[in-house]
């Protein structure tokens, strides 16, 4: 499962991509403005970008850079929707944008053409190196994204899973709601707001249960921690 951003204003478009990826189980956002994708990759896990050159063009060159400067930073690649009438514009868009752009595809497509662009710029982690983190009962498997507590399966945003992923990698230590802001939300330093932190760690107590969920124990005035109280309690990685 991934996260998956497209901007274009193509409605049909939009909605006929999303169609295809949620069949493949990932979450898909569709926006209309290369503007909302900044604040998107702010704000929540994404794991890949499919950018219109001629939506992201049209909002000149700031947007177009800050949304490739981004997107770098954050390690999501980009793949670029070009028009075969673009001309400069459309060069112009694949500079600005930068070392982000992981590959493009011309105007019109084969939306097959497309899913197989995307399932080989998430293909980042090698299939050799799937891993799985444990603590108890709960199970994190980092290669398919899925969690599982007591062999029930656990329904996760990528955000979510981000986030427990980082409490379970550091379980037993006290991590600050800064220091989550800046390692899994990806903000610079001393930004941020601390309720969105919060309002995960309630989601992922809820989803876990109403028990196991206290494995996210709350340390106040410095962050959270995941026990490892926790069915004897002892932290596995499994390679």
């Amino acid at each position: 499962m991934a996260c998956i951003l497209i901007v274009d204003r193509n409605v049909n478009l939009v909605e006929a991509v999303t169609q295809s990826l949620h069949a493949e189980g990932h979450i898909v956002i569709g926006l209309r403005r290369g503007a909302q994708a900044i604040r998107s990759l702010q704000e929540v896990i994404v794991h890949l970008m499919i950018v219109d050159a001629f939506t992201c063009s049209r909002e000149g060159t700031e947007v177009c850079r800050a949304l490739g400067t981004l997107a770098l930073a954050k390690g999501v690649p980009i793949i670029l929707l070009m028009h075969p009438g673009l001309g400069k514009e459309g060069e112009a868009c694949l500079e600005t944008l930068g070392a982000g752009v992981g590959t493009t595809l011309v105007k019109p497509f084969e939306i097959a053409a497309l899913e197989k662009q995307v399932t080989t710029l998430l293909e980042g982690v090698p299939q050799g190196a799937r891993q799985t983190l444990k603590i108890g009962s709960l199970v994190l498997d980092l290669h398919t994204f899925k969690a599982s507590i007591h062999g029930r399966d656990v329904t996760l945003t990528p955000t979510e899973f981000a986030l427990l992923r980082h409490l379970m990698e550091h379980a037993g230590e006290v991590v600050s709601s800064e220091t989550l802001l800046h390692d899994v939300w990806k903000f610079p330093p001393n930004t941020g707001n601390p309720e969105v932190v919060r309002t995960h760690i309630r989601n992922l107590r809820a989803k876990i249960g109403p028990s196991e969920g206290q494995i996210i124990q709350t340390i106040p005035r410095h962050g959270y921690t995941i026990s490892l109280q926790l069915e004897g309690g002892k932290k596995t990685t499994a390679i």
